[in-house]
């Protein structure tokens, strides 16, 4: 997301050719990025390491340095998930950097961490809180039921900018859409055929796309799997689910779990791994829904989501945090979080939707990588203009 606005803005000025004169695009939104950079592996993120220490200072005296030589009086800031860690480098970052801007951006791209503050920090902890992340001049929060970091930390101005991406399938019309009506009618027939051995049996392609967490909902959109399958089977109906998991196990003991999962249920699984950007493409141009049933405690609002609707894909997801924003106005695929029947009877139903082209629409409508800029620019311009009103972009 930070790389799509800086790619939206303009890129950043510091690498700019030398021989462009920043002050000629004064009427701009500049760019300086300090690319603040901590983990090297997604194990890492929230842990504490010496290393990050060093890079801290680095980074701190980095972003002074582009307000001193550049002029860049706006720190935009990516405020971390609710993890301990995180949050003590946030707070260190701001004490050192925010005496030195004009404004602060807070860009809520986590939610949750108010939340964590009451429930979990010390009073001390949340003291601290308050003195050096209170009253940021702008909150850009992702949907309105994630405005509630924005609140409890007192912004000054808050507006609802929701993420977007660049197109991942610009020739879906041409590849995908055909393919997916297709589908949809044969696996109809199969239904209303029931009993009836078919001469192409359709297999129904579920995707899990995201790390390979208890909290993000795999071994409830496993246990789904395994019981929409048991119930297929006992209604005589021929077609079956499959779900690919494509995405990186943060913990052995659930990469563990999931082994004795998949030994005790064959062939209804299978792992892909964590996928680079052609082989993500290609599963999801194969796949027919994306299973995203997550209760994690910092879930904003999920690109994977985003990335489904650009595929056409049908969504089955747990109505969670900015979830039901994301979707169609009452989208029928939404479910309770840790409801595995739930889900079970929400994937089964999915098998008959064609929803590919009302999918695609909203997403060409509302999450484009175009739409992210331009309400990221918005939102930079009120609240360099001063204005005071709070309202969604879209």
């Amino acid at each position: 997301m930070v790389q799509l606005l800086i790619e939206g803005f303009g890129g950043d000025f510091r690498r700019k050719p030398k021989e462009l004169n920043v002050e000629d695009h004064a009427s701009t939104i500049q760019c300086f990025h300090v690319n603040a950079r901590f983990s090297s592996a997604l194990t890492d993120i929230g842990s504490f390491q010496l290393q990050k220490l060093f890079h801290l200072v680095k980074y701190c005296l980095e972003a002074i340095w582009c307000r001193i030589r550049y002029g860049a009086d706006t720190l935009y800031y990516v405020p971390a998930p609710p993890k301990r860690v995180a949050f003590y480098r946030d707070c260190v970052v701001l004490l050192l950097c925010r005496p030195f801007f004009r404004r602060l951006v807070f860009h809520w791209e986590a939610s949750g961490l108010g939340e964590w503050l009451e429930r979990d920090a010390s009073w001390w902890e949340r003291s601290i809180s308050q003195s050096v992340l209170s009253f940021p001049d702008l909150s850009i929060t992702l949907a309105e039921a994630l405005a509630s970091d924005a609140a409890y930390f007192k912004s000054k101005r808050t507006c609802i900018a929701p993420n977007g991406i660049s197109d991942p399938c610009r020739d879906f019309d041409e590849s995908v859409l055909r393919s997916r009506e297709e589908r949809v009618v044969r696996i109809r027939e199969q239904f209303e055929k029931k009993g009836q051995r078919m001469a192409n049996q359709e297999r129904y392609n579920v995707l899990f796309l995201a790390h390979c967490t208890r909290e993000k909902g795999l071994f409830d959109a496993l246990d789904a799997i395994a019981l929409a399958n048991q119930q297929l089977a006992a209604e005589n109906v021929t077609p079956r689910m499959h779900l690919t998991i494509a995405g990186a196990f943060l913990s052995q003991k659930e990469r563990s779990e999931f082994e004795a999962w998949q030994h005790a249920h064959p062939d209804q699984a299978h792992y892909a791994g964590f996928l680079a950007a052609g082989a993500k493409t290609k599963l999801l141009q194969e796949s027919d829904c994306l299973c995203f049933p997550t209760y994690y405690s910092a879930e904003a609002q999920p690109i994977s989501i985003i990335e489904a609707m650009a595929f056409g894909l049908t969504i089955v997801a747990s109505k969670w945090r900015g979830i039901p924003e994301l979707l169609p106005k009452d989208y029928p695929f939404l479910i309770s979080a840790r409801d595995a029947p739930k889900l079970a009877s929400a994937l089964i139903e999915s098998m008959r939707s064609d929803l590919a082209k009302e999918l695609r629409r909203h997403y060409c409508e509302r999450f484009t990588a175009e739409h992210y800029s331009r309400n990221l620019s918005e939102a930079f311009k009120r609240v360099c203009s001063g204005s005071r009103r709070d309202a969604p972009l879209s």
